[in-house]
C-alpha cells in the first residue's frame, strides 16, 4: 500500500530516509522506523486514509496509523513501523472564541501549537491552564491525547476538564462527533443503525455491565493518564464518549478538531520560594501549603540546579537555591482578590517556617522568573547536557502518589534508586505528589537496558502499593502499557482490551499501546545510542 500513497489523495506523503529517521524518535528512548509519513490537508483526507488501511488490513495486517504532533512525548506513543499520520503541518487551524452558557470555548485542529492558541487567549485574558512545561513546543492534539496537566493542575485540574467535544475518525472513515447525551439521547444513539451507533450501544452495555468494577479501578490521585478513563464516560446522567477519547493516546479513532473549554487568567498571584537540605519534612510541607489553595507547587532538585549553574549562568546568579539546595520548591497562590491572596500565601510562609526548611521566601512575580525558569528546562537540561557514556532515559518519569504517603513513599523510592547508582534529576509537580525522575543510562550496554525495564518493574511496584499511578500525564506508549495489566488488575485489564475492539476491531489506531504492549517489544525498540533524538 505505501507505494499507492502517492495516487490516493489522503495527503501529502514522505518516504525519504530523512524524513522517516527523524519520525523515528521522539523524546523517549525509543527508535521505531515507519514505513511512511502522511500529512493530511483536510479531516476529509483523513477519513480517506483510514478508509484506505481498513481495506487493505486483510492483505497487510500490519498496516496502521499513529498520529505524530509536536514528538515531544517520554513514552514511545508516537512511534509506529507503520504509518504516521502528520497533523501539525496542515491541521493546525484555530476557532473563533464564543462564550457559551458564560463558559469561553474555542475550537482547535489537533496540530496548533499551544503556544499559538496563547497567543490567542493571552490578550483576552484567558487560558487553557492544563498546559505543560513543554508549552512552548507541545501541541493541544497531543495534550488531549494524553491528557496533560502541568503546573497548574494543582487548582485546575487536567486536560481531560477542559474537553467538551471531540470530532474524529472512527475505523471505518465516518466521522462522530462528541457531545454529553441524556439517557434518552443515549438510547436514541444506541438504536442507529450505522457504526456510531454500534458504538454506543456496545460501549454502554460494558460499562453497564462492569460498572462496579470501572468505578474501584479508578486511581486514587488527582493525575493519571494510564489506562482508557471509562470511569468518566457514564455518571448516570451523561453519557459522554469525549471524556474516553482523552488519555487514549490515538488508540479508538483520530481527532480532528477538539472544543476547548477556557479559563480567566488569576488577575493576582504571589509566591513562596522554600529550600530543603533534606527531604524529611516535604509531605508536612506540601500538606500545608495545599491547606492554603495553593496553586501551584512545583520543585526541582540539586541536580538540575547545577546543570542550570553550569549551562544557565544567568538563571542562578541572583537566586537563594545552592548546591547544598536539595529541592526548591516553588508554591504560588492565585486568585482576582489581592489581599486574599496575601493573607493566604503569608499564612502559608508562617506555617512552613514552623517546619524549619532552610529557607522561605516571599518573592515577587519578577523575583520568581528565574526559579521557573529553571523548573521548565530540568528536562531538557539534562537531555541536552548528557554527552558520552550516558543518556536521558525517561522510564519512570511520571510516578504518583497520593501526597500524604511522601513521608513513607520517598524514603523508600530513593533507597531503591540507590541500588542502581544511577545520575538523575527529580523535577515536578510536588503539589500532587507527581514527580518527573528522569535517570542517565548508557543506553549501549545492552546489561543497562535490561536494568531500566528491571528498575521500572521495581519502581511501578513501590508506586502501586502506595496507592498510584505510573503516569500522572505522560500515558502509557510502548515503555508503560507492559505494566497496565499489573496497576488495573486481569479483569479490568481485559475491559480496556474490549473497548480497544469495539472502537478499533481491526487494530488500526496505533497498535501497541494502551493495550497488547510488551516488554519484549520495547527492549527490542530500545534505540541503541546516546544521543537522543526528538
Amino acid at each position: 500500500m505505501i507505494d499507492e500513497l502517492k495516487s490516493l489523495s489522503v495527503g501529502e506523503v514522505f518516504t525519504d530516509d530523512v524524513s522517516l529517521k527523524k519520525a523515528a524518535c521522539d523524546a523517549s528512548l525509543f527508535e521505531v522506523l515507519p514505513r511512511a509519513i502522511v500529512a493530511p490537508r483536510s479531516e476529509g483526507e483523513v477519513a480517506k486514509l483510514v478508509r484506505a488501511v481498513a481495506q487493505r488490513k486483510a492483505i497487510d495486517p500490519a498496516l496502521s496509523l499513529t498520529v505524530r504532533a509536536a514528538g515531544t512525548g517520554m513514552d514511545g506513543g508516537a512511534l509506529t513501523e507503520s504509518i504516521v499520520v502528520d497533523v501539525t503541518k496542515y491541521l493546525h487551524s484555530i476557532g473563533e472564541l464564543r462564550q457559551v452558557d458564560s463558559e469561553w470555548r474555542i475550537d482547535v485542529e489537533p496540530g496548533v501549537y499551544y503556544r499559538d492558541l496563547e497567543k490567542v487567549l493571552a490578550p483576552q485574558g484567558l487560558m487553557l491552564p492544563s498546559y505543560t512545561a513543554s508549552k512552548d513546543l507541545c501541541t493541544l492534539g497531543g495534550m488531549v491525547a494524553n491528557n496533560a496537566g502541568g503546573e497548574y493542575s494543582l487548582m485546575y485540574g487536567s486536560t481531560n476538564k477542559y474537553v467538551r467535544s471531540v470530532r474524529f475518525v472512527l475505523d471505518d472513515g465516518t466521522i462522530m462527533e462528541t457531545r454529553p447525551l441524556t439517557k434518552d439521547e443515549l438510547d436514541k444513539a444506541c438504536v442507529q443503525t450505522n457504526r456510531e451507533g454500534e458504538i454506543y450501544k456496545e460501549l454502554r452495555t460494558l460499562i453497564e455491565a462492569h460498572a462496579d468494577e470501572i468505578a474501584a479501578a479508578r486511581p486514587k490521585v488527582s493525575k493519571n493518564a494510564s489506562g482508557y478513563f471509562l470511569w468518566d464516560v457514564w455518571d448516570g446522567t451523561h453519557f459522554d464518549i469525549a471524556k474516553l477519547i482523552v488519555g487514549s493516546q490515538g488508540t479508538l479513532g483520530i481527532m480532528t478538531r477538539i472544543e476547548l473549554a477556557l479559563v480567566p487568567v488569576p488577575k493576582s498571584e504571589q509566591a513562596l520560594v522554600i529550600t530543603l537540605n533534606t527531604l524529611d519534612a516535604l509531605p508536612e510541607l506540601v500538606l500545608a501549603l495545599r491547606s492554603e489553595n495553593a496553586s501551584r507547587i512545583e520543585a526541582f532538585d540539586e541536580n538540575t540546579y547545577a546543570l542550570a549553574a553550569e549551562h544557565m549562568p544567568e538563571a542562578t546568579s541572583g537566586i537563594i537555591t545552592t548546591a547544598e539546595t536539595s529541592l526548591t520548591v516553588i508554591a504560588t497562590f492565585s486568585g482576582d482578590d489581592i489581599a486574599s491572596v496575601a493573607a493566604r500565601c503569608t499564612r502559608a510562609h508562617d506555617a512552613v517556617t514552623k517546619l524549619a526548611p532552610t529557607t522561605c521566601s516571599i518573592v515577587s512575580e519578577e523575583e520568581c522568573g528565574d526559579y521557573w525558569h529553571i523548573r521548565h528546562a530540568s528536562f531538557s537540561l539534562l537531555r541536552e547536557h548528557a554527552h558520552g557514556e550516558h543518556r536521558v532515559a525517561p522510564f519512570i518519569d511520571d510516578i504518583i502518589v497520593p501526597p500524604e504517603k511522601l513521608r513513607e513513599f520517598l524514603p523508600e523510592l530513593r533507597a531503591l534508586l540507590a541500588e542502581y547508582f544511577l545520575t538523575y534529576t527529580i523535577a515536578g509537580h510536588v503539589g500532587d505528589g507527581n514527580f518527573h525522575l528522569i535517570p542517565l543510562v548508557d543506553m549501549r550496554d545492552e546489561k543497562e537496558r535490561h536494568r531500566v525495564l528491571e528498575l521500572a518493574d521495581r519502581v511501578f511496584s513501590l508506586v502501586f502499593a502506595y496507592g498510584g499511578s505510573m503516569a500522572g500525564e505522560h500515558n502509557d506508549g510502548i515503555i508503560r502499557t507492559p505494566f497496565v495489566e499489573r496497576m488495573f488488575g486481569h479483569a479490568m485489564n481485559e475491559i480496556f482490551n474490549q473497548t480497544k475492539t469495539i472502537f478499533d476491531p481491526q487494530n488500526i489506531f496505533n497498535p501497541g499501546k494502551k493495550v497488547h504492549g510488551s516488554l519484549a517489544y520495547a527492549l527490542e525498540h530500545f534505540a541503541h545510542k546516546n544521543d537522543g533524538v526528538m
